[in-house]
Protein backbone atom coordinates (compact mmCIF):
# COMPACT_ATOMS: atom_id res chain seq x y z
CA UNK A 1 0.00 0.00 0.00
CA UNK A 2 1.10 3.29 -0.81
CA UNK A 3 -0.18 6.40 1.25
CA UNK A 4 0.35 10.71 0.25
CA UNK A 5 0.89 12.87 2.86
CA UNK A 6 -0.09 16.16 2.85
CA UNK A 7 2.21 17.85 4.97
CA UNK A 8 1.96 21.82 6.07
CA UNK A 9 4.23 23.73 8.32
CA UNK A 10 4.33 27.03 9.04
CA UNK A 11 6.77 28.25 6.35
CA UNK A 12 6.36 25.49 3.65
CA UNK A 13 4.37 22.34 3.08
CA UNK A 14 5.21 19.26 0.79
CA UNK A 15 3.37 16.47 -0.72
CA UNK A 16 4.90 12.89 -0.17
CA UNK A 17 4.13 9.06 -0.95
CA UNK A 18 4.96 6.51 1.85
CA UNK A 19 5.06 3.00 1.63
CA UNK A 20 6.93 -0.41 3.31
CA UNK A 21 9.68 -2.49 1.52
CA UNK A 22 10.89 -5.26 3.09
CA UNK A 23 9.56 -4.25 6.46
CA UNK A 24 11.47 -0.38 6.88
CA UNK A 25 9.36 2.61 5.59
CA UNK A 26 10.22 4.21 2.54
CA UNK A 27 9.39 7.94 1.71
CA UNK A 28 9.62 10.03 -1.85
CA UNK A 29 9.25 13.56 -1.96
CA UNK A 30 7.07 14.71 -4.73
CA UNK A 31 6.69 18.53 -4.19
CA UNK A 32 8.00 20.88 -1.76
CA UNK A 33 6.22 24.86 -1.56
CA UNK A 34 6.28 27.47 0.20
CA UNK A 35 4.07 29.02 3.17
CA UNK A 36 4.46 32.44 2.94
CA UNK A 37 2.01 35.09 4.91
CA UNK A 38 -0.09 37.99 3.42
CA UNK A 39 -1.03 41.15 4.31
CA UNK A 40 -2.88 43.06 1.88
CA UNK A 41 -4.26 45.96 4.38
CA UNK A 42 -3.32 45.79 8.12
CA UNK A 43 -4.28 42.08 8.41
CA UNK A 44 -2.16 39.05 8.48
CA UNK A 45 -3.73 36.19 6.50
CA UNK A 46 -2.92 32.65 5.32
CA UNK A 47 -2.91 32.57 1.35
CA UNK A 48 -5.76 29.38 1.55
CA UNK A 49 -6.44 29.16 -1.93
CA UNK A 50 -2.68 29.31 -2.69
CA UNK A 51 -1.88 26.40 -0.76
CA UNK A 52 -4.81 24.39 -2.34
CA UNK A 53 -2.94 25.01 -5.21
CA UNK A 54 -0.09 23.74 -4.59
CA UNK A 55 -1.72 20.71 -3.02
CA UNK A 56 -3.30 19.79 -6.37
CA UNK A 57 -0.12 20.22 -8.15
CA UNK A 58 1.37 17.95 -5.87
CA UNK A 59 -1.51 15.73 -6.07
CA UNK A 60 -0.97 15.62 -9.94
CA UNK A 61 3.35 15.15 -9.55
CA UNK A 62 2.06 12.06 -7.59
CA UNK A 63 0.49 10.26 -11.01
CA UNK A 64 3.13 11.53 -13.21
CA UNK A 65 6.22 10.40 -10.85
CA UNK A 66 4.45 6.36 -11.37
CA UNK A 67 2.41 6.46 -7.77
CA UNK A 68 -1.17 6.91 -9.49
CA UNK A 69 -1.41 3.18 -7.25
CA UNK A 70 -1.81 5.01 -3.82
CA UNK A 71 -4.63 4.20 -2.12
CA UNK A 72 -5.42 7.00 0.15
CA UNK A 73 -4.71 10.62 1.45
CA UNK A 74 -3.54 12.70 4.99
CA UNK A 75 -3.51 16.31 5.81
CA UNK A 76 -1.47 17.29 8.82
CA UNK A 77 -0.96 21.50 9.64
CA UNK A 78 0.11 23.34 11.94
CA UNK A 79 -2.31 24.45 14.26
CA UNK A 80 -4.70 27.00 15.98
CA UNK A 81 -5.87 28.52 13.04
CA UNK A 82 -9.17 28.03 11.10
CA UNK A 83 -11.77 29.39 8.09
CA UNK A 84 -14.90 30.15 8.75
CA UNK A 85 -17.75 29.12 6.37
CA UNK A 86 -21.14 30.57 5.52
CA UNK A 87 -24.55 28.52 5.52
CA UNK A 88 -23.63 27.62 1.49
CA UNK A 89 -20.61 26.19 2.52
CA UNK A 90 -18.22 28.53 1.29
CA UNK A 91 -14.93 29.99 2.81
CA UNK A 92 -15.96 33.93 3.79
CA UNK A 93 -12.55 34.99 3.74
CA UNK A 94 -8.73 33.72 3.84
CA UNK A 95 -7.82 32.29 7.47
CA UNK A 96 -6.28 35.13 9.58
CA UNK A 97 -2.47 34.28 10.66
CA UNK A 98 -1.96 33.07 14.31
CA UNK A 99 0.77 35.88 14.64
CA UNK A 100 -1.36 38.83 13.55
CA UNK A 101 -1.40 41.36 16.00
CA UNK A 102 -5.21 41.32 16.47
CA UNK A 103 -4.71 39.13 19.92
CA UNK A 104 -2.80 41.63 21.37
CA UNK A 105 -3.80 41.94 25.14
CA UNK A 106 -6.56 39.53 24.47
CA UNK A 107 -5.25 36.56 27.64
CA UNK A 108 -5.98 39.03 29.77
CA UNK A 109 -9.30 40.64 28.83
CA UNK A 110 -10.66 36.82 28.16
CA UNK A 111 -9.40 36.21 31.97
CA UNK A 112 -11.54 38.91 33.27
CA UNK A 113 -15.03 37.24 31.38
CA UNK A 114 -13.67 33.61 33.00
CA UNK A 115 -10.74 32.90 34.91
CA UNK A 116 -7.49 30.87 33.86
CA UNK A 117 -7.99 28.49 36.04
CA UNK A 118 -11.62 27.51 35.03
CA UNK A 119 -10.28 27.24 31.47
CA UNK A 120 -7.26 25.20 32.53
CA UNK A 121 -9.30 22.97 34.18
CA UNK A 122 -11.78 22.19 31.21
CA UNK A 123 -9.07 22.35 28.51
CA UNK A 124 -5.52 21.82 29.93
CA UNK A 125 -4.09 24.22 27.62
CA UNK A 126 -1.33 26.43 28.01
CA UNK A 127 -2.34 29.91 27.35
CA UNK A 128 -1.12 31.79 24.75
CA UNK A 129 -1.90 34.43 21.97
CA UNK A 130 -2.26 32.70 19.37
CA UNK A 131 -5.13 29.93 20.85
CA UNK A 132 -8.01 29.62 18.87
CA UNK A 133 -9.94 30.63 21.87
CA UNK A 134 -8.09 34.32 21.88
CA UNK A 135 -8.84 34.27 18.38
CA UNK A 136 -12.03 33.99 18.76
CA UNK A 137 -12.83 36.80 21.34
CA UNK A 138 -11.08 39.00 19.28
CA UNK A 139 -12.90 38.44 16.38
CA UNK A 140 -16.03 38.87 18.36
CA UNK A 141 -15.20 42.15 19.31
CA UNK A 142 -14.71 43.09 15.83
CA UNK A 143 -17.76 41.89 14.83
CA UNK A 144 -15.93 39.34 12.68
CA UNK A 145 -18.75 36.37 12.97
CA UNK A 146 -20.76 38.79 11.09
CA UNK A 147 -22.07 35.69 8.14
CA UNK A 148 -19.89 32.77 9.61
CA UNK A 149 -22.30 29.59 10.10
CA UNK A 150 -19.48 26.89 10.22
CA UNK A 151 -15.72 26.83 11.63
CA UNK A 152 -12.46 24.34 9.65
CA UNK A 153 -9.57 24.30 11.16
CA UNK A 154 -6.95 24.62 8.51
CA UNK A 155 -6.04 20.87 7.78
CA UNK A 156 -10.18 20.05 8.02
CA UNK A 157 -10.49 23.08 5.79
CA UNK A 158 -8.26 21.45 3.26
CA UNK A 159 -9.39 18.26 3.24
CA UNK A 160 -13.17 19.44 2.89
CA UNK A 161 -11.68 21.40 -0.39
CA UNK A 162 -10.47 18.22 -1.81
CA UNK A 163 -13.20 15.70 -0.59
CA UNK A 164 -16.48 17.62 0.25
CA UNK A 165 -16.77 16.38 3.94
CA UNK A 166 -16.52 18.97 6.98
CA UNK A 167 -15.11 17.03 10.01
CA UNK A 168 -12.72 17.97 12.67
CA UNK A 169 -9.64 15.58 13.57
CA UNK A 170 -9.71 15.82 17.34
CA UNK A 171 -5.72 16.00 17.73
CA UNK A 172 -6.11 19.42 15.75
CA UNK A 173 -9.47 20.72 17.43
CA UNK A 174 -7.60 19.89 21.31
CA UNK A 175 -5.18 23.12 20.41
CA UNK A 176 -8.37 25.81 20.60
CA UNK A 177 -8.98 25.80 23.76
CA UNK A 178 -11.92 25.23 23.82
CA UNK A 179 -11.98 21.18 23.94
CA UNK A 180 -12.68 19.16 26.79
CA UNK A 181 -9.39 17.11 27.18
CA UNK A 182 -10.87 14.70 29.59
CA UNK A 183 -14.25 13.99 27.33
CA UNK A 184 -12.09 14.44 24.20
CA UNK A 185 -15.11 16.52 22.80
CA UNK A 186 -16.11 20.40 21.88
CA UNK A 187 -16.81 22.53 25.37
CA UNK A 188 -20.04 24.58 24.15
CA UNK A 189 -20.53 25.60 27.73
CA UNK A 190 -17.34 26.82 27.87
CA UNK A 191 -17.64 28.95 24.54
CA UNK A 192 -20.84 30.54 25.67
CA UNK A 193 -19.30 31.58 29.05
CA UNK A 194 -16.52 33.15 27.91
CA UNK A 195 -17.08 34.85 24.48
CA UNK A 196 -20.75 34.50 24.75
CA UNK A 197 -20.68 33.25 21.35
CA UNK A 198 -21.34 29.98 19.14
CA UNK A 199 -20.94 29.17 15.53
CA UNK A 200 -20.68 25.33 14.35
CA UNK A 201 -18.50 23.00 14.71
CA UNK A 202 -18.03 19.90 12.79
CA UNK A 203 -18.55 16.09 14.11
CA UNK A 204 -14.93 15.33 15.67
CA UNK A 205 -13.19 12.12 14.50
CA UNK A 206 -10.61 10.21 16.52
CA UNK A 207 -7.00 9.97 13.96
CA UNK A 208 -7.06 6.87 11.68
CA UNK A 209 -10.86 6.82 10.58
CA UNK A 210 -11.69 7.00 6.99
CA UNK A 211 -13.61 10.09 6.15
CA UNK A 212 -14.19 9.68 2.47
CA UNK A 213 -12.98 9.72 -1.06
CA UNK A 214 -11.61 12.56 -3.12
CA UNK A 215 -13.84 14.44 -5.17
CA UNK A 216 -14.79 13.02 -8.33
CA UNK A 217 -14.19 16.24 -10.37
CA UNK A 218 -10.86 16.22 -8.27
CA UNK A 219 -9.73 12.76 -9.27
CA UNK A 220 -11.34 13.18 -13.35
CA UNK A 221 -9.40 16.78 -13.38
CA UNK A 222 -5.99 15.50 -12.10
CA UNK A 223 -6.44 12.00 -13.53
CA UNK A 224 -6.32 10.28 -10.02
CA UNK A 225 -7.95 6.71 -9.01
CA UNK A 226 -10.43 6.81 -6.26
CA UNK A 227 -8.42 7.29 -2.89
CA UNK A 228 -9.53 7.04 0.70
CA UNK A 229 -9.00 10.23 2.86
CA UNK A 230 -8.12 9.53 6.22
CA UNK A 231 -8.27 11.16 9.32
CA UNK A 232 -4.25 11.34 10.39
CA UNK A 233 -3.08 13.52 13.45
CA UNK A 234 -3.55 16.40 11.92
CA UNK A 235 -1.98 18.30 14.28
CA UNK A 236 1.22 18.32 12.25
CA UNK A 237 2.91 17.95 15.95
CA UNK A 238 0.59 15.02 16.64
CA UNK A 239 1.76 13.05 13.52
CA UNK A 240 5.81 14.20 14.41
CA UNK A 241 5.54 12.58 17.73
CA UNK A 242 3.82 9.29 16.24
CA UNK A 243 7.21 8.74 14.29
CA UNK A 244 9.58 9.43 17.76
CA UNK A 245 11.58 6.21 16.76
CA UNK A 246 11.61 4.81 20.48
CA UNK A 247 10.73 1.24 22.01
CA UNK A 248 10.39 2.98 25.27
CA UNK A 249 6.87 3.03 26.52
CA UNK A 250 7.73 6.88 28.69
CA UNK A 251 9.81 9.31 26.59
CA UNK A 252 10.67 12.90 26.15
CA UNK A 253 10.56 14.28 22.69
CA UNK A 254 11.16 17.46 21.26
CA UNK A 255 9.23 18.24 17.50
CA UNK A 256 11.62 21.25 16.57
CA UNK A 257 10.88 23.25 13.54
CA UNK A 258 9.23 27.20 13.53
CA UNK A 259 7.99 26.06 16.63
CA UNK A 260 9.51 23.83 19.41
CA UNK A 261 7.12 21.44 21.49
CA UNK A 262 8.80 19.54 24.19
CA UNK A 263 6.77 17.05 26.02
CA UNK A 264 5.90 13.88 26.79
CA UNK A 265 3.24 11.47 25.97
CA UNK A 266 0.85 10.39 28.74
CA UNK A 267 -2.27 7.62 28.25
CA UNK A 268 -4.95 10.65 30.07
CA UNK A 269 -4.68 14.12 30.26
CA UNK A 270 -2.58 15.55 33.24
CA UNK A 271 -4.72 18.75 34.69
CA UNK A 272 -3.06 19.96 38.03
CA UNK A 273 -2.59 22.94 39.65
CA UNK A 274 1.40 22.72 38.89
CA UNK A 275 1.06 21.90 35.54
CA UNK A 276 -1.93 24.89 35.46
CA UNK A 277 1.36 27.16 36.71
CA UNK A 278 3.46 26.16 34.99
CA UNK A 279 1.69 26.61 31.76
CA UNK A 280 1.75 23.11 30.12
CA UNK A 281 -0.90 22.40 27.97
CA UNK A 282 -2.37 18.95 27.41
CA UNK A 283 -2.88 18.05 23.15
CA UNK A 284 -5.06 15.08 22.50
CA UNK A 285 -2.13 12.60 20.52
CA UNK A 286 -3.37 10.04 18.06
CA UNK A 287 -5.21 6.50 19.46
CA UNK A 288 -6.13 8.28 22.72
CA UNK A 289 -3.23 9.50 24.21
CA UNK A 290 -2.24 13.09 25.45
CA UNK A 291 0.76 14.74 24.25
CA UNK A 292 1.78 16.86 27.38
CA UNK A 293 4.01 19.59 26.30
CA UNK A 294 5.31 23.08 26.54
CA UNK A 295 4.74 25.38 23.30
CA UNK A 296 8.82 27.17 23.22
CA UNK A 297 9.05 30.14 20.38
CA UNK A 298 11.60 27.39 18.15
CA UNK A 299 13.92 28.16 15.58
CA UNK A 300 11.30 30.79 14.13
CA UNK A 301 13.80 33.92 15.96
CA UNK A 302 16.90 31.76 14.18
CA UNK A 303 14.68 32.19 10.62
CA UNK A 304 13.70 35.94 11.16
CA UNK A 305 17.19 36.75 11.78
CA UNK A 306 18.60 34.96 8.25
CA UNK A 307 15.94 36.13 6.49
CA UNK A 308 16.64 40.08 7.60
CA UNK A 309 20.69 39.16 6.61
CA UNK A 310 19.63 38.20 3.31
CA UNK A 311 17.40 41.08 2.67
CA UNK A 312 20.44 42.84 3.13
CA UNK A 313 22.61 40.73 0.73
CA UNK A 314 23.97 39.26 3.78
CA UNK A 315 22.94 35.79 3.50
CA UNK A 316 24.59 32.82 5.55
CA UNK A 317 24.75 29.56 3.89
CA UNK A 318 24.62 26.36 6.59
CA UNK A 319 28.57 26.21 6.71
CA UNK A 320 28.97 29.89 7.41
CA UNK A 321 26.44 29.70 9.77
CA UNK A 322 28.08 27.27 11.57
CA UNK A 323 31.16 28.99 11.17
CA UNK A 324 30.41 32.08 12.67
CA UNK A 325 28.97 30.28 15.42
CA UNK A 326 32.39 27.97 16.26
CA UNK A 327 33.85 31.57 16.41
CA UNK A 328 32.35 33.04 19.18
CA UNK A 329 32.96 32.51 23.29
CA UNK A 330 29.79 30.38 24.86
CA UNK A 331 27.40 31.73 27.31
CA UNK A 332 27.42 35.45 26.62
CA UNK A 333 23.86 36.74 26.50
CA UNK A 334 20.74 35.14 26.42
CA UNK A 335 17.06 35.62 25.51
CA UNK A 336 13.90 34.23 27.06
CA UNK A 337 12.86 33.07 23.90
CA UNK A 338 9.26 32.76 24.55
CA UNK A 339 8.32 36.51 25.32
CA UNK A 340 5.91 38.09 23.02
CA UNK A 341 8.31 40.42 21.93
CA UNK A 342 9.50 37.71 19.51
CA UNK A 343 6.32 36.46 17.75
CA UNK A 344 6.63 38.81 15.25
CA UNK A 345 8.46 41.87 15.57
CA UNK A 346 9.20 44.23 12.74
CA UNK A 347 13.18 43.56 12.99
CA UNK A 348 14.27 40.57 15.05
CA UNK A 349 17.85 40.90 14.82
CA UNK A 350 17.14 44.67 16.87
CA UNK A 351 14.54 42.60 19.45
CA UNK A 352 17.46 40.02 20.46
CA UNK A 353 20.00 43.06 20.64
CA UNK A 354 16.35 45.41 22.73
CA UNK A 355 16.33 42.72 25.08
CA UNK A 356 20.27 42.54 26.06
CA UNK A 357 20.22 45.96 26.32
CA UNK A 358 17.22 45.80 28.69
CA UNK A 359 18.57 43.19 30.79
CA UNK A 360 21.64 44.96 31.27
CA UNK A 361 23.87 41.90 29.58
CA UNK A 362 26.96 41.69 26.56
CA UNK A 363 24.84 43.01 23.32
CA UNK A 364 25.61 40.76 20.63
CA UNK A 365 26.90 42.19 17.44
CA UNK A 366 28.32 39.84 15.03
CA UNK A 367 26.11 37.12 13.22
CA UNK A 368 27.74 34.40 15.08
CA UNK A 369 27.00 35.76 18.67
CA UNK A 370 23.20 36.68 17.60
CA UNK A 371 22.77 33.31 16.85
CA UNK A 372 24.72 31.51 19.30
CA UNK A 373 22.50 33.39 22.18
CA UNK A 374 19.36 32.35 20.28
CA UNK A 375 20.38 28.72 20.10
CA UNK A 376 22.43 28.23 23.83
CA UNK A 377 19.00 30.19 25.05
CA UNK A 378 16.71 27.60 23.70
CA UNK A 379 18.82 24.92 24.66
CA UNK A 380 18.55 26.04 28.19
CA UNK A 381 14.88 26.79 27.34
CA UNK A 382 14.37 22.69 26.67
CA UNK A 383 16.24 21.97 29.82
CA UNK A 384 13.87 24.55 31.99
CA UNK A 385 11.28 22.95 30.59
CA UNK A 386 12.46 19.33 30.92
CA UNK A 387 13.02 19.81 34.66
CA UNK A 388 9.76 20.72 35.38
CA UNK A 389 7.94 18.69 33.49
CA UNK A 390 9.80 15.75 35.39
CA UNK A 391 8.46 17.38 38.72
CA UNK A 392 5.04 17.62 36.99
CA UNK A 393 4.94 13.72 35.68
CA UNK A 394 7.16 12.34 38.54
CA UNK A 395 9.06 10.21 35.39
CA UNK A 396 12.78 10.52 34.43
CA UNK A 397 13.54 10.49 31.00
CA UNK A 398 16.71 8.64 29.59
CA UNK A 399 17.38 10.89 26.67
CA UNK A 400 15.51 13.93 24.07
CA UNK A 401 14.04 12.64 21.14
CA UNK A 402 14.58 15.28 18.79
CA UNK A 403 12.33 15.30 15.42
CA UNK A 404 11.90 17.75 12.59
CA UNK A 405 13.80 20.47 10.84
CA UNK A 406 15.89 21.19 13.90
CA UNK A 407 17.57 17.70 13.62
CA UNK A 408 19.50 19.12 10.90
CA UNK A 409 21.43 21.70 13.34
CA UNK A 410 23.77 20.47 14.58
CA UNK A 411 24.62 23.16 17.08
CA UNK A 412 21.27 23.25 18.44
CA UNK A 413 21.66 19.17 19.08
CA UNK A 414 25.09 19.54 20.49
CA UNK A 415 23.85 22.72 22.88
CA UNK A 416 20.99 20.74 24.20
CA UNK A 417 22.74 17.60 25.04
CA UNK A 418 25.12 19.69 26.73
CA UNK A 419 22.69 22.17 28.69
CA UNK A 420 20.28 18.70 29.83
CA UNK A 421 23.38 16.63 30.31
CA UNK A 422 21.95 13.49 28.70
CA UNK A 423 21.85 12.09 25.23
CA UNK A 424 20.14 13.67 22.59
CA UNK A 425 18.61 11.10 19.42
CA UNK A 426 18.24 13.33 16.57
CA UNK A 427 15.98 11.96 13.75
CA UNK A 428 13.85 11.74 11.42
CA UNK A 429 13.98 15.33 10.09
CA UNK A 430 10.53 14.40 8.64
CA UNK A 431 8.89 13.15 11.09
CA UNK A 432 5.38 14.63 10.61
CA UNK A 433 5.08 13.10 6.83
CA UNK A 434 6.17 9.69 8.02
CA UNK A 435 3.91 9.81 11.33
CA UNK A 436 0.93 10.97 8.81
CA UNK A 437 2.12 7.83 7.06
CA UNK A 438 1.92 5.71 9.96
CA UNK A 439 -1.71 6.11 11.03
CA UNK A 440 -2.42 6.11 7.18
CA UNK A 441 -1.15 2.42 7.00
CA UNK A 442 -2.27 1.20 10.39
CA UNK A 443 -5.77 2.14 8.72
CA UNK A 444 -4.88 0.16 6.26
CA UNK A 445 -4.33 -2.61 8.17
CA UNK A 446 -0.77 -2.77 6.59
CA UNK A 447 1.13 -2.31 10.15
CA UNK A 448 -0.39 -3.75 13.07
CA UNK A 449 -0.41 -0.62 15.96
CA UNK A 450 1.72 1.94 16.99
CA UNK A 451 4.17 0.42 19.03
CA UNK A 452 5.04 -2.40 16.20
CA UNK A 453 5.37 1.19 13.60
CA UNK A 454 7.89 3.11 16.11
CA UNK A 455 10.02 -0.32 16.26
CA UNK A 456 9.92 -0.01 12.47
CA UNK A 457 10.75 3.36 12.06
CA UNK A 458 13.73 2.88 14.42
CA UNK A 459 15.07 0.49 12.04
CA UNK A 460 14.14 2.80 9.04
CA UNK A 461 15.76 6.51 9.54
CA UNK A 462 18.87 7.52 9.80
CA UNK A 463 19.50 8.94 13.80
CA UNK A 464 22.15 10.28 15.07
CA UNK A 465 22.92 10.70 19.16
CA UNK A 466 24.27 13.58 20.17
CA UNK A 467 26.02 12.60 24.10
CA UNK A 468 26.66 15.60 26.45
CA UNK A 469 30.16 17.38 26.99
CA UNK A 470 31.43 19.26 30.08
CA UNK A 471 31.83 23.00 29.73
CA UNK A 472 33.08 25.01 32.24
CA UNK A 473 30.70 27.62 33.33
CA UNK A 474 27.63 25.79 32.14
CA UNK A 475 25.65 25.50 35.12
CA UNK A 476 26.40 29.30 36.24
CA UNK A 477 25.23 30.43 32.81
CA UNK A 478 21.96 28.24 33.27
CA UNK A 479 21.72 30.11 36.66
CA UNK A 480 22.14 33.45 35.15
CA UNK A 481 19.65 32.61 32.22
CA UNK A 482 16.75 31.09 34.70
CA UNK A 483 17.28 34.53 36.20
CA UNK A 484 16.16 36.36 32.78
CA UNK A 485 13.28 34.22 33.10
CA UNK A 486 10.15 36.32 33.38
CA UNK A 487 7.37 35.02 35.84
CA UNK A 488 4.44 35.63 33.18
CA UNK A 489 6.61 33.80 30.26
CA UNK A 490 8.40 30.29 31.80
Amino acid sequence: MKAIAIDIGASSGRVIVGYLERGTFKLEEIHRFLNNPVRPCQTMHWDILRLLYEVKRGLGKVRLQGHDDASSIGIDTWAVDYGLLDEDGELISNPVHYRDHRTDGMVEEVSKVMTREAIYERTGIQFMTINTLIQWYALKKGNGFKDAKMMLMIPDLLRYFISGNKVTEVSNASTTQFFNANRREWDIELLRNSISHIIYCHLLVEAGNRVGTIKESLAKELNLPEMDVVAVGEHDTASAVAAIPTREESFAFLSCGTWSLLGTELSSPCITEEAFRENFTNEAGVYGTTRFLKNIMGLWIVQRCMEEWSQHDEPLTYEEMGEAIDSTKPFVSFINPDEDRFLSPSSMIEEVRAYCVETEQYIPKTKGEILRCILESLSFKYRFTMERMEAITGRTYRCLYLVGGGSKNQWLCQFTANAINRPVVAGPTEATALGNIVVQLIAGKHVSDLKTAREMIANSVSIKTYDANYLSGLERSYERFVSHLSITAN
